[in-house]
C-alpha cells in the first residue's frame, strides 16, 4: 500500500479492517497489519486466510523498504494498491506516475533476478486474467481453485492492443483515488464541472490500462466504495467471484475492473468532455492548480533574509 503523504491510506486500510480511522496510529517509513479473509464479505466466521499488509508511509525515498514485502516467498502472491488523493486532483497523474515508476523499477529489478519460467510465467497469469475477465453474472468467472499455483500456457493469450499491459509487472495493480466525496467541493469551491471529472477519469484509465491496473474511487469517509477494494482483494489474490460491474456514471464511486476497459471505451468518453480535442496534450495544462491557490501559495512564500556580514555592515 503505497501513495504520498495524507493521500488517505490510513483511512482507508482502517475501513479495511473495519475501525474507526480515528484507532489508526500513522507510522514513520513502513508500517504491517493485516486484513482476515472470510468465506464471504460478511461471514461472521473464523478466517479462512489473511492478508498482509505492507503500508509506505508516503516518501518515495523509503522505497527501499519495499524489499521486505518484495521477496520470492511473496511476489507470487503479491498486490500493489496505490493510493492518490482526488481532494487535490491537479496533483495526481504526477503522483501516479512516479509511483508507478518507482515500482516497476523495484519489481522488474526482482524479477530479473528470478528464473526466467518464474517471471515469464506471473506476466502471462497476469495477461491471462486480463483478457478472461467477465461481468459479474457470466459464465467463466474464475474460482479460487483456478486462481492457485497456474501455469499459463503462452498460446492460450491473444495479442493484446496498443496501450493495453504495455508495462506487464506480473503483479495485480489497484489504483484508489481517495476521498471522492470530494467531488461536491471541486464544484463548488473551484468551479468544476461534468467535463472536468470526464477528463480526470479517462485520463487516468488509459494510464492503468497501460498496467492492467483496477481504478477505485473511494470514501472513506463516507464508506463509499471500500467494500468494493475489498471485494477486489478477494477476487484477485483468491478467485472468489467480484459481484460489482463497472461504473462510469456515478463520479465519486468510478469502478474500473482490470480487464473490463479498453480505449475504444476510453475515447468515448473522452469525446462527451469539451476540455481538450487532443488526448496526447499535457494532464497538468488542462487540470490545472485553481488560481485561488495560486495567489495564496505565492503569499506563504515568505523571501529569504540574509545578513550581511558584520565587516561589510559596519563599513
Amino acid at each position: 500500500l503505497v501513495g504520498d503523504r495524507n493521500s488517505g491510506k490510513s483511512t482507508l486500510l482502517a475501513r479495511l479492517h473495519g475501525i474507526d480511522s480515528n484507532q489508526v496510529e500513522k507510522g514513520i517509513a513502513l508500517d504491517y497489519s493485516f486484513i482476515d479473509i472470510h468465506s464471504s464479505p460478511e461471514a461472521d466466521d473464523d478466517p479462512v486466510s489473511r492478508v498482509n499488509v505492507w503500508q509506505l508511509e508516503g516518501e518515495a525515498n523509503h522505497s527501499d523498504l519495499l524489499s521486505f514485502p518484495l521477496n520470492e516467498k511473496t511476489i507470487e502472491n503479491l498486490m500493489i494498491v496505490i493510493t492518490l488523493d482526488f481532494s487535490q486532483p491537479w496533483t495526481i497523474v504526477q503522483s501516479l506516475n512516479m509511483w508507478l515508476e518507482l515500482l516497476q523499477k523495484q519489481v522488474t529489478s526482482f524479477l530479473d533476478s528470478l528464473p526466467e519460467e518464474t517471471a515469464k510465467n506471473m506476466k502471462s497469469s497476469l495477461t491471462w486474467d486480463f483478457q478472461q475477465y467477465t461481468e459479474p453474472g457470466s459464465s467463466g468467472h474464475p474460482h479460487a481453485a483456478q486462481k492457485k499455483k497456474r501455469v499459463i500456457d503462452e498460446q492460450a493469450l491473444l495479442p493484446l492492443a496498443d496501450g493495453v499491459l504495455d508495462h506487464n509487472l506480473g503483479v495485480p495493480i489497484v489504483v484508489v483515488c481517495c476521498k471522492s466525496d470530494m467531488t461536491d467541493t471541486l464544484e463548488k469551491e473551484y468551479a468544476y464541472k461534468e467535463a472536468h471529472f470526464d477528463y480526470i477519469q479517462q485520463y487516468l484509465r488509459r494510464i492503468c490500462l497501460k498496467y492492467g491496473a483496477t481504478l477505485i474511487y473511494a470514501s472513506a469517509k463516507n464508506n463509499k466504495n471500500c467494500d468494493v477494494l475489498l471485494h477486489w482483494i478477494r477476487h484477485s489474490l483468491y478467485g472468489f467471484e467480484f459481484p460489482h460491474k463497472m461504473q462510469l456514471i456515478e463520479k465519486d464511486v468510478i469502478l474500473v475492473p482490470a480487464g473490463a476497459d479498453s480505449l475504444a471505451k476510453i475515447q468515448v468518453d473522452f469525446e462527451n468532455q469539451n476540455l481538450t480535442k487532443d488526448p496526447e496534450e499535457s494532464y497538468e495544462d488542462i487540470i490545472t492548480l485553481p488560481k485561488r491557490l495560486q495567489v495564496a501559495n505565492a503569499i506563504s512564500v515568505v523571501p529569504i533574509v540574509v545578513a550581511d556580514e558584520d565587516q561589510e555592515f559596519l563599513g
